[in-house]
Protein backbone atom coordinates (compact mmCIF):
# COMPACT_ATOMS: atom_id res chain seq x y z
CA UNK A 1 0.00 0.00 0.00
CA UNK A 2 2.86 2.40 0.85
CA UNK A 3 4.38 1.81 -2.59
CA UNK A 4 1.19 2.60 -4.47
CA UNK A 5 0.59 5.74 -2.39
CA UNK A 6 4.09 6.98 -3.25
CA UNK A 7 3.62 6.22 -6.95
CA UNK A 8 0.23 7.95 -6.97
CA UNK A 9 1.74 11.04 -5.35
CA UNK A 10 4.02 11.49 -8.36
CA UNK A 11 7.02 12.26 -6.12
CA UNK A 12 9.32 9.62 -7.56
CA UNK A 13 12.36 10.76 -5.56
CA UNK A 14 10.72 9.19 -2.50
CA UNK A 15 10.80 5.79 -4.20
CA UNK A 16 14.53 5.36 -3.54
CA UNK A 17 14.21 5.76 0.24
CA UNK A 18 11.17 3.47 0.11
CA UNK A 19 13.22 0.87 -1.78
CA UNK A 20 15.92 1.12 0.91
CA UNK A 21 13.33 0.34 3.60
CA UNK A 22 12.01 -2.58 1.54
CA UNK A 23 15.56 -3.90 1.13
CA UNK A 24 16.17 -3.75 4.89
CA UNK A 25 13.06 -5.91 5.33
CA UNK A 26 14.14 -8.17 2.43
CA UNK A 27 10.97 -7.29 0.54
CA UNK A 28 12.67 -7.77 -2.83
CA UNK A 29 9.52 -7.48 -4.91
CA UNK A 30 8.89 -4.09 -3.30
CA UNK A 31 12.49 -3.06 -4.04
CA UNK A 32 12.18 -3.96 -7.70
CA UNK A 33 8.79 -2.34 -8.18
CA UNK A 34 9.85 0.89 -6.45
CA UNK A 35 13.10 1.24 -8.39
CA UNK A 36 11.49 0.24 -11.69
CA UNK A 37 9.06 3.13 -11.32
CA UNK A 38 11.83 5.45 -10.19
CA UNK A 39 14.00 4.71 -13.23
CA UNK A 40 11.12 4.68 -15.70
CA UNK A 41 11.95 8.35 -16.24
CA UNK A 42 15.54 8.74 -17.54
CA UNK A 43 17.90 10.54 -15.18
CA UNK A 44 20.08 13.09 -16.95
CA UNK A 45 23.55 12.08 -15.78
CA UNK A 46 25.75 14.10 -18.11
CA UNK A 47 25.92 17.29 -16.06
CA UNK A 48 25.52 15.86 -12.56
CA UNK A 49 28.24 16.61 -10.05
CA UNK A 50 30.08 13.58 -8.71
CA UNK A 51 28.08 13.31 -5.48
CA UNK A 52 24.75 13.42 -7.31
CA UNK A 53 25.95 10.95 -9.92
CA UNK A 54 27.15 8.45 -7.32
CA UNK A 55 23.89 8.82 -5.39
CA UNK A 56 22.05 7.90 -8.60
CA UNK A 57 24.33 5.01 -9.57
CA UNK A 58 23.95 3.30 -6.19
CA UNK A 59 20.18 2.58 -6.43
CA UNK A 60 20.50 1.89 -10.17
CA UNK A 61 23.09 -0.82 -9.50
CA UNK A 62 20.70 -2.40 -6.98
CA UNK A 63 17.85 -2.11 -9.49
CA UNK A 64 19.86 -3.72 -12.29
CA UNK A 65 20.94 -6.58 -10.01
CA UNK A 66 17.40 -7.25 -8.80
CA UNK A 67 16.07 -7.15 -12.35
CA UNK A 68 18.84 -9.51 -13.48
CA UNK A 69 18.24 -11.99 -10.65
CA UNK A 70 14.48 -12.00 -11.21
CA UNK A 71 14.97 -12.62 -14.93
CA UNK A 72 17.60 -15.35 -14.76
CA UNK A 73 17.47 -17.03 -11.34
CA UNK A 74 13.87 -16.95 -10.12
CA UNK A 75 11.46 -19.63 -11.35
CA UNK A 76 8.19 -17.86 -12.26
CA UNK A 77 6.27 -21.14 -11.96
CA UNK A 78 6.85 -21.32 -8.19
CA UNK A 79 8.28 -17.98 -7.06
CA UNK A 80 5.75 -15.69 -5.39
CA UNK A 81 8.22 -12.78 -5.71
CA UNK A 82 7.89 -12.98 -9.50
CA UNK A 83 4.11 -13.29 -9.25
CA UNK A 84 3.92 -10.08 -7.22
CA UNK A 85 6.29 -8.13 -9.49
CA UNK A 86 4.45 -9.11 -12.68
CA UNK A 87 0.92 -9.43 -11.30
CA UNK A 88 0.69 -13.12 -12.18
CA UNK A 89 -2.09 -15.30 -10.78
CA UNK A 90 -2.10 -19.13 -10.84
CA UNK A 91 -4.86 -20.53 -13.01
CA UNK A 92 -5.46 -24.11 -12.02
CA UNK A 93 -2.49 -26.45 -11.96
CA UNK A 94 -0.93 -25.75 -15.34
CA UNK A 95 -1.39 -22.09 -16.26
CA UNK A 96 -1.17 -18.49 -15.09
CA UNK A 97 -3.31 -15.43 -15.70
CA UNK A 98 -1.49 -12.37 -17.05
CA UNK A 99 -3.73 -9.38 -16.18
CA UNK A 100 -4.51 -6.77 -18.79
CA UNK A 101 -2.58 -3.51 -18.33
CA UNK A 102 0.49 -5.13 -16.79
CA UNK A 103 4.01 -4.92 -18.19
CA UNK A 104 4.06 -8.62 -19.07
CA UNK A 105 0.67 -8.48 -20.83
CA UNK A 106 2.18 -6.18 -23.46
CA UNK A 107 4.88 -8.79 -24.15
CA UNK A 108 2.50 -11.74 -24.58
CA UNK A 109 0.71 -12.47 -27.85
CA UNK A 110 -1.56 -15.32 -28.97
CA UNK A 111 1.32 -16.43 -31.18
CA UNK A 112 3.39 -16.95 -28.02
CA UNK A 113 0.92 -19.58 -26.83
CA UNK A 114 -1.52 -17.52 -24.75
CA UNK A 115 -5.28 -17.60 -24.79
CA UNK A 116 -7.74 -14.88 -23.84
CA UNK A 117 -9.89 -15.09 -20.71
CA UNK A 118 -13.55 -15.15 -21.73
CA UNK A 119 -15.17 -11.79 -21.08
CA UNK A 120 -11.86 -10.19 -20.18
CA UNK A 121 -8.69 -8.82 -21.76
CA UNK A 122 -6.58 -10.93 -19.43
CA UNK A 123 -4.49 -13.69 -20.96
CA UNK A 124 -3.81 -17.26 -19.86
CA UNK A 125 -0.28 -18.61 -20.34
CA UNK A 126 0.62 -22.26 -19.91
CA UNK A 127 3.13 -23.17 -17.22
CA UNK A 128 5.47 -24.69 -19.84
CA UNK A 129 6.09 -21.46 -21.71
CA UNK A 130 5.89 -19.05 -18.76
CA UNK A 131 9.65 -19.13 -17.90
CA UNK A 132 10.61 -18.28 -21.47
CA UNK A 133 8.15 -15.39 -21.65
CA UNK A 134 9.14 -13.93 -18.27
CA UNK A 135 12.88 -14.23 -18.92
CA UNK A 136 12.55 -12.66 -22.36
CA UNK A 137 10.49 -9.72 -21.11
CA UNK A 138 12.63 -8.95 -18.05
CA UNK A 139 15.97 -9.40 -19.80
CA UNK A 140 14.80 -7.06 -22.56
CA UNK A 141 13.89 -4.46 -19.93
CA UNK A 142 17.25 -4.92 -18.19
CA UNK A 143 19.15 -4.48 -21.44
CA UNK A 144 17.16 -1.40 -22.44
CA UNK A 145 17.63 0.30 -19.06
CA UNK A 146 21.36 -0.48 -18.77
CA UNK A 147 22.09 0.61 -22.37
CA UNK A 148 20.28 3.89 -21.76
CA UNK A 149 22.18 4.43 -18.51
CA UNK A 150 25.46 3.53 -20.19
CA UNK A 151 24.90 6.07 -22.94
CA UNK A 152 24.38 8.86 -20.45
CA UNK A 153 27.31 7.80 -18.26
CA UNK A 154 29.63 7.99 -21.26
CA UNK A 155 28.94 11.71 -21.35
CA UNK A 156 29.11 12.31 -17.58
CA UNK A 157 31.77 14.99 -17.14
CA UNK A 158 32.27 14.24 -13.45
CA UNK A 159 33.34 10.66 -14.24
CA UNK A 160 36.00 11.77 -16.72
CA UNK A 161 37.99 14.71 -15.34
CA UNK A 162 41.17 15.81 -17.05
CA UNK A 163 43.75 13.13 -16.14
CA UNK A 164 46.70 15.52 -16.64
CA UNK A 165 45.29 17.95 -14.11
CA UNK A 166 44.38 15.21 -11.64
CA UNK A 167 47.76 13.45 -11.72
CA UNK A 168 50.19 16.24 -12.63
CA UNK A 169 48.43 19.12 -10.96
CA UNK A 170 48.07 21.10 -14.17
CA UNK A 171 46.98 20.81 -17.79
CA UNK A 172 48.93 22.37 -20.64
CA UNK A 173 46.42 21.54 -23.37
CA UNK A 174 44.81 24.81 -24.41
CA UNK A 175 41.86 23.09 -26.05
CA UNK A 176 41.08 20.77 -23.09
CA UNK A 177 37.34 20.39 -22.58
CA UNK A 178 37.48 18.15 -19.50
CA UNK A 179 36.89 19.41 -15.98
CA UNK A 180 39.97 20.50 -14.03
CA UNK A 181 39.25 19.35 -10.50
CA UNK A 182 41.47 19.59 -7.42
CA UNK A 183 41.64 16.03 -6.05
CA UNK A 184 41.23 15.36 -2.34
CA UNK A 185 40.41 12.24 -0.30
CA UNK A 186 36.65 12.85 -0.35
CA UNK A 187 36.57 13.34 -4.11
CA UNK A 188 38.83 10.35 -4.66
CA UNK A 189 36.72 7.96 -2.57
CA UNK A 190 33.51 9.11 -4.24
CA UNK A 191 35.05 8.78 -7.72
CA UNK A 192 36.21 5.21 -7.03
CA UNK A 193 32.81 4.36 -5.58
CA UNK A 194 31.10 5.56 -8.78
CA UNK A 195 33.32 3.30 -10.87
CA UNK A 196 32.59 0.27 -8.68
CA UNK A 197 28.87 0.86 -9.19
CA UNK A 198 29.46 1.01 -12.94
CA UNK A 199 31.34 -2.30 -12.86
CA UNK A 200 28.44 -3.93 -11.01
CA UNK A 201 25.94 -2.50 -13.50
CA UNK A 202 27.92 -3.81 -16.48
CA UNK A 203 28.12 -7.25 -14.90
CA UNK A 204 24.34 -7.63 -15.05
CA UNK A 205 24.38 -7.71 -18.87
CA UNK A 206 27.64 -9.61 -19.29
CA UNK A 207 25.88 -12.76 -20.50
CA UNK A 208 26.14 -14.76 -23.71
CA UNK A 209 22.35 -15.17 -23.89
CA UNK A 210 21.67 -11.43 -24.02
CA UNK A 211 21.45 -9.90 -27.48
CA UNK A 212 23.24 -6.66 -26.65
CA UNK A 213 24.53 -4.25 -29.33
CA UNK A 214 27.97 -4.62 -30.87
CA UNK A 215 29.30 -1.50 -29.15
CA UNK A 216 28.69 -3.17 -25.78
CA UNK A 217 29.66 -6.67 -26.87
CA UNK A 218 33.34 -6.09 -26.15
CA UNK A 219 32.99 -5.65 -22.40
CA UNK A 220 36.70 -6.30 -21.93
CA UNK A 221 37.36 -2.79 -23.22
CA UNK A 222 34.75 -1.35 -20.87
CA UNK A 223 36.03 -3.28 -17.86
CA UNK A 224 39.56 -2.31 -18.83
CA UNK A 225 38.84 1.37 -18.29
CA UNK A 226 36.82 0.87 -15.13
CA UNK A 227 39.48 -1.31 -13.53
CA UNK A 228 42.19 1.10 -14.68
CA UNK A 229 41.10 3.59 -12.07
CA UNK A 230 41.60 0.89 -9.43
CA UNK A 231 45.11 0.02 -10.63
CA UNK A 232 47.60 0.47 -7.75
CA UNK A 233 50.06 2.26 -10.04
CA UNK A 234 47.43 4.80 -11.01
CA UNK A 235 46.31 5.19 -7.40
CA UNK A 236 49.88 5.76 -6.26
CA UNK A 237 50.30 8.58 -8.78
CA UNK A 238 46.94 10.04 -7.88
CA UNK A 239 47.57 9.95 -4.15
CA UNK A 240 51.04 11.50 -4.13
CA UNK A 241 49.66 14.98 -3.49
CA UNK A 242 47.45 14.23 -0.51
CA UNK A 243 48.81 11.11 1.15
CA UNK A 244 48.10 7.46 0.36
CA UNK A 245 46.78 6.85 3.87
CA UNK A 246 43.74 8.96 2.95
CA UNK A 247 43.09 7.11 -0.32
CA UNK A 248 40.98 4.24 0.92
CA UNK A 249 37.52 2.99 0.13
CA UNK A 250 34.94 4.25 2.59
CA UNK A 251 34.44 1.68 5.33
CA UNK A 252 30.66 1.43 5.13
CA UNK A 253 28.41 -1.66 5.11
CA UNK A 254 27.11 -0.62 1.70
CA UNK A 255 30.58 -0.66 0.16
CA UNK A 256 31.45 -3.91 1.90
CA UNK A 257 28.47 -5.56 0.21
CA UNK A 258 29.53 -4.15 -3.15
CA UNK A 259 33.03 -5.49 -2.76
CA UNK A 260 31.64 -8.94 -2.02
CA UNK A 261 29.45 -8.84 -5.12
CA UNK A 262 32.32 -7.70 -7.31
CA UNK A 263 34.68 -10.40 -6.00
Amino acid sequence: MELFKTISSGIFKNLVSLADRFFERQNLSGVLLALDHHFSVPHVLQNMDLDSLTSTLQPFSLYAQQLHDTAFYADPRTNAHVWKVLGLRPHGQNAFVVPHGTFLHKKVTPAAGSTAVEGSKDLIVSIEILPQIVRGALSERLLERVIRQNGMCRGARSLFPCPRHVILGGCFKSSCTQDHIEPNPVWYNTWIQAHIYQILIYQTINRDDLNYPSDLRNLQRVYGYLYFVLDPRFLTALSKDFGSENCTMPSTPQLTNLEQQAA
